[in-house]
């Protein structure tokens, strides 16, 4: 019988990770556990930032809806740094930029040391964040003297825990469940208690901390952000053995 996964996300954001998976004989199921809200900053201005720094892909989605909503650009004289392959190809797809600087790791403190080693101290970052957050990317950037400047632009939202329990318990038994963020490792927790029998995988540091916290031991953490990464990881298999099968 085939692997039965367990994606934590809205399948509109996971198209790849799926193809690669039911390629791989995986059942998929998708069980959106968060909702994002875009927040709408006002007194928006960007010409006094040096950089642009985004840890996530929805704070590039949220500043890019903010601008077009104000009728505001990005200005060509910001540079920008961006947490990973993936959020550096999707500011590339809605603002036609090239990312000036990426972190290889995709996590928020990667990206806050390679910042802080290239850029002198002084050097004025614009964070588009999450609302009420205050993360590993801003504590190291302040604590290593870069001014970081939070503009909120999405907040995250649990769903009901409820709703969550209810359609989990509809589904098969799976062997894996991928957590995208630590809001979502919360958000299950919720709802279907820890540990779990299953291979709980980490996109991400603060992600496999979140599920360390609530004492899930069943942990494996991917490799990085990108699909075939997150699909190794939730079948237990390291990437010279998956490179070795899909030759």
């Amino acid at each position: 019988m085939s692997d039965h996964v367990l994606i934590l996300r809205d399948a509109a954001l996971c198209g790849e990770l799926i193809s690669l998976l039911e390629a791989d004989g995986c059942t998929c199921t998708c069980l959106p556990v968060t909702s994002t809200e875009f927040i709408q900053p006002q007194g928006l201005s960007l010409y006094k930032y040096s950089w642009i720094a985004f840890t996530s892909a929805n704070g590039v989605r949220g500043l890019f809806r903010a601008l077009e909503s104000s009728a505001h650009v990005l200005p060509l004289t910001v540079r920008l740094a961006a947490v990973g392959k993936a959020t550096a190809r999707l500011i590339h797809e809605l603002f036609s930029r090239t990312a000036d600087i990426v972190s290889e790791v995709a996590d928020g403190a990667s990206l806050a040391q390679l910042l802080t080693k290239s850029l002198p101290a002084g050097t004025d970052l614009l964070y588009p964040c999450p609302g009420g957050h205050d993360s590993d990317f801003e504590n190291i950037c302040r604590t290593n003297g870069l001014n970081i400047h939070s503009l909120p632009v999405y907040q995250t939202i649990a769903n009901s825990p409820e709703t969550i329990r209810s359609s989990f318990d509809t589904l098969p038994p799976c062997d894996a469940a991928v957590f995208f963020a630590p809001s979502a490792v919360k958000a299950f927790n919720t709802a279907v208690p820890a540990p779990w029998n299953f291979n709980a995988v980490a996109i991400g540091s603060t992600t496999e901390r979140a599920l360390a916290q609530i004492h899930q031991t069943i942990v494996t953490k991917a490799e990085n952000t990108e699909p075939h990464a997150i699909a190794m990881a939730a079948r237990g298999v390291h990437s010279m053995e998956w490179e070795s099968q899909h030759a």
